[in-house]
């Protein structure tokens, strides 16, 4: 099915009429008066990304290459840009609102957010298009919530890129959701940007833009339009640069806005490229609302349309058309690093650039460049091709894109040598009764580097040439520097207590009593030791430092108290404290007592210093189980309660631990769980009490009940001689 536009000549003058009365409306209820970003040059480029389709028009195999609805496009040989065959040709007769072949041409390709096209384009040069400010249709491109089949001009959301003639071509975005046009709360023109997002975004419900042309109008059903246009004309009318008879290439690139918290935000993008530099550049557009969160672009269209008719007949011709979803990467054929060679000084830099140039010379910008140097150890060099001089040398430096690489030659230099500088604040910061702490300002060595130090000491006036060479502490000589202008410290010790002492360095590069260069002296620093006394206490160790105990268990700790040279000391006070004493105690000397299961950390402090051992107490084992009584005897069915005392190895009583019965003769007498004796039958029996591994027994003889009584019966009897008699004697215990 060959679709057509659906508006008439009648529509389109009602489209003209809307335009003129609407522009007003448009801009009056814009939020905010912003003004349109001024052309400039490519500095915004779109994402690289990847080609969804390309059609070269080179033969007429359309069907095969994926294009439906119209399969019967013509193209022509006679034009077409450099290295290609063929191009496609619209011919528009006097009067006709399509192509000689016919209406739009579809091409489906995979759902997307973003969306790039790229052609080349030539008109005829007595080309005025419609004739009036609007149309031409040219592309169109349609959503995926609309039909492969659906019309494009009552749909969810349709994207027109084209050119208006008004004496040269005007480059023109537009839009339209004429589906989502809300009529529910009020007869369009009606704004609905606040009250819900169940609404249109290209007109009839309100926008957010500012600077845009919106239409909205009822033919019926209710059409909008939402449009951007350049700010002057780019498809020049007369030859010269940009003339429309000459081939010119168009980029576009829309992205639809985001939608956060189900409300549509106002930061899509619309682009529009002529001859590579920047034309219309928004990056306010609202495509789509939070009612249509999901909405992508899906179907691209070739449909140019004049509503009205054309009013001459004239010609359009595209060739090389792309479709991707982000500006695809560009062949580079040249790379060219400037300047080709450069010199410095050690420490000093160089900035390099790379110009990157396609098959046909043209510039290439927005592509990744790797820089690299041959030799690190000479020279670095960043991503952005500053070289930094490390050492003298040469080194190659390297720019590389798509696969192609240039090179520039950079040499190092060492600078002049110099003296070392010159210390000028050595200082005394601190004082011990054996050490004095120094510090200063580190120094160049006079190459770049940091300078290395030879610092001397004397008791009284100081001469350099008989000063001491400081042998200990952390200011042996020879002192290494760290970083030019780094402030230093360090500490000269072994120094003998309530003495005046002065110091001084000189900076120096090379081996010392070697090669040494060295710079001036520094200025003197001078300081008195401390008055001897007792060396503080610097570190407390408790031995042992971890220990399991039994509970009562009453073990010694020891601490041993060093100063900071790791002597130890002895004398001085040492307090014991514990963190638990409901499970270990500690006392004024150390001697820690198990109370309770658990875990104790028991510290000793002197001095402010501290150290610790971690006390775990664990439960005293069973070491004997005695059953009471311990030898017993019954009669059958006697019933005696047994008891198990249970002692650790100390004969300390324990309690709460598990206990275990068990008979040896269970015919005689049984023993219940917790210790019941049971007489059963005569004879004798073990019963043994066990816990943690501990057994105690008692012994039981069972004996049978003792008669109590015995009755004879009958008790009287009278017999005649001769005559007999039966009698029965009947046996009972005490209980019965």
């Amino acid at each position: 099915m060959t679709f057509k536009h659906k508006l008439s000549k009648r529509l389109a003058m009602l489209h003209e009429m809307a335009v003129a009365f609407l522009v007003a409306l448009a801009v009056a209820c814009a939020p905010g008066d912003r003004a349109l970003s001024p052309p400039q040059a490519d500095l915004a480029p779109p994402p690289i990304g990847m080609t969804l389709f390309q059609e070269t028009f080179d033969d007429s195999a359309f069907a095969a290459r994926g294009w439906y609805d119209n399969t019967s496009m013509v193209t022509t040989t006679t034009q077409h840009i450099p290295g290609s065959t063929a191009a496609l040709e619209a011919h528009f007769l006097a009067g006709a609102t399509t192509p000689t072949w016919g209406g739009s041409a579809r091409h489906l390709f995979a759902a997307t957010p973003t969306l790039y096209v790229s052609y080349w384009v030539k008109y005829s040069s007595n080309w005025v298009g419609s004739g009036h400010p609007y149309h031409p249709h040219e592309f169109l491109i349609m959503s995926d919530q609309d039909g492969d089949w659906d019309g494009p001009s009552s749909n969810w959301l349709t994207a027109y890129i084209e050119d208006n003639y008004q004496n040269g071509g005007i480059p023109r975005l537009a839009l339209q959701d004429n589906k989502a046009i809300n009529t529910s709360l009020g007869l369009p023109p009606v704004n609905l940007v606040s009250v819900t997002e169940s609404r249109s975004t290209a007109g009839c419900n309100g926008v957010v833009e500012a600077n845009v042309v919106t239409t909205c109008f009822n033919s019926p059903p209710w059409y909008n339009d939402k449009e951007v246009s350049a700010s002057q004309v780019w498809f020049q009318p007369t030859p010269g640069p940009g003339y429309k008879g000459d081939w010119n290439h168009v980029e576009v690139y829309f992205q639809l806005n985001s939608v956060v918290g189900g409300i549509g935000v106002g930061d899509g993008v619309m682009q529009y490229w002529f001859n590579g530099t920047l034309v219309l550049d928004r990056h306010d557009i609202l495509y789509r609302t939070g009612a249509r969160p999901n909405i992508q672009f899906h179907q691209f269209m070739i449909a140019p349309y004049i509503g009205d008719g054309s009013p001459v007949d004239q010609y359009m011709w595209i060739d090389d058309l792309t479709v991707a979803n982000g500006r695809p990467s560009v062949a580079v054929a040249s790379v060219t690093v400037t300047p080709p060679s450069a010199s410095v000084t050690v420490g000093g830099t160089s900035q390099f650039t790379a110009t990157l140039k396609d098959l046909s010379g043209s510039v290439l910008t927005g592509l990744p460049i790797a820089w690299t140097s041959s030799n690190p150890a000479v020279a670095t060099v960043n991503a952005s091709g500053l070289a930094t001089a490390v050492a003298a040398g040469s080194s190659t430096i390297s720019a590389t894109s798509g696969g192609v690489t240039d090179t520039a030659t950079l040499t190092v230099t060492a600078p002049a040598p110099v003296n070392p500088g010159t210390v000028t604040d050595l200082a005394v910061s601190d004082v011990t009764d054996s050490s004095v702490t120094l510090t200063f300002t580190e120094v160049n060595d006079g190459a770049g580097r940091p300078a290395s130090y030879d610092i001397r000491w004397a008791a009284g006036a100081l001469s350099w040439g008989s000063a001491t060479d400081v042998s200990r502490g952390s200011c042996e000589v020879p002192l290494s520097g760290t970083a030019i202008g780094a402030k230093r410290s360090c500490t000269v010790v072994g120094l003998a207590p309530a003495t005046g002492y002065r110091f001084q360095t000189v900076a120096f590069r090379g081996t010392l009593n070697v090669n040494a260069v060295f710079g001036s002296l520094s200025d003197v620093a001078s300081g008195t030791t401390a008055a001897a006394g007792p060396t503080p206490v610097a570190s407390v160790t408790v031995a042992p430092a971890n220990d399991s105990l039994l509970v009562g268990a009453t073990p010694q700790l020891t601490a041993t108290l060093k100063d900071a040279r790791g002597d130890t000391l002895t004398g001085r006070s040492v307090t014991w404290a514990s963190d638990a004493p409901a499970v270990a105690t500690v006392s004024v000397n150390g001697v820690v007592t198990a109370v309770a299961t658990g875990s104790a950390a028991i510290t000793a402090t002197s001095e402010g210093k501290s150290g610790t051992a971690a006390i775990t107490v664990t439960p005293a084992p069973v070491a004997s189980v005695t059953v009471a009584p311990a030898n017993d005897t019954l009669t059958v069915g006697a019933a005696p309660q047994l008891t198990a005392t249970l002692k650790d190895a100390r004969g300390d009583t324990l309690i709460g631990r598990s206990v275990t019965w068990a008979s040896d003769a269970p015919a005689v007498a049984t023993v219940s769980a917790s210790g019941a004796v049971t007489a059963v039958a005569t004879g004798s029996a073990a019963i043994t009490a066990t816990s943690e591994g501990k057994s105690g027994t008692a012994a039981i003889t069972v004996t049978p009940v003792p008669v109590a009584s015995v009755t004879v019966s009958p008790a009287n009897a009278s017999l005649h001689v001769g005559a007999t008699q039966q009698l029965a004697a009947t046996l009972k215990d005490t209980g019965d």
